[in-house]
């Protein structure tokens, strides 16, 4: 399946297994998970959420400090 990802104003187009979760897209794409939270329609998702073929996943920077 194909999953587009919006990382750093660059658009990935990512091909995944059918059943892939999120999990599998951060290791196929080598994204650090402690860097980056990943969205969907607007919408945290969990390392296990299940992601369909055409999803659109944008990639958000975490910021901390203090």
């Amino acid at each position: 399946m194909l999953i587009y990802v919006e990382l750093e104003g660059k658009r990935l187009e990512l091909t995944l297994p059918d059943g892939a979760k999120l999990a599998d897209l951060y290791k196929a794409a080598k994204i650090n998970r402690e860097v980056y939270l990943a969205a969907r329609r607007g919408r945290l998702l969990p390392d296990e959420a299940k992601l369909a073929d055409g999803d659109e996943i944008k990639m958000i920077r975490v910021v901390s400090g203090g």
